[in-house]
């Protein structure tokens, strides 16, 4: 497979992931989102598009294989790495908006 291709399967799946995350987080505007874990209020189709995130990755992932090895494997967890900022982001929000001594 063209790396150029994997380049933008691995783009589009992070961007999923992220986006999947956004969407999450505006059905819990008031409730901290666990890195690990269900949050409050959980809509079904995050697992649908979670899922096709994932497998754009998986697929990126095999494709770069090819040229780096095994170490394509880091390509999932770098992917990943803008939701947790955005999760990160989110909590802190919510914890300002609701811990009176920080304001």
């Amino acid at each position: 497979m063209n790396l150029l291709l994997a380049t933008v399967l691995w783009v589009a799946g992070s961007t999923q992931f992220a986006l999947a995350f956004q969407q999450l987080a505006r059905a819990n505007p008031t409730e901290q989102i666990p890195l690990f874990g269900r949050p409050k209020h959980h809509p079904g189709e995050i697992y649908v598009y979670r899922a096709i995130a994932f497998l754009l990755l998986i697929v990126a992932v095999l494709a770069w294989e090819e040229a780096v090895g095994l170490w394509a494997i880091l390509l999932i967890f770098l992917g990943v790495i803008p939701t947790i900022v955005l999760n990160t982001r989110h909590n802190h929000r919510i914890q300002a908006k609701t811990d009176p001594s920080s304001q």
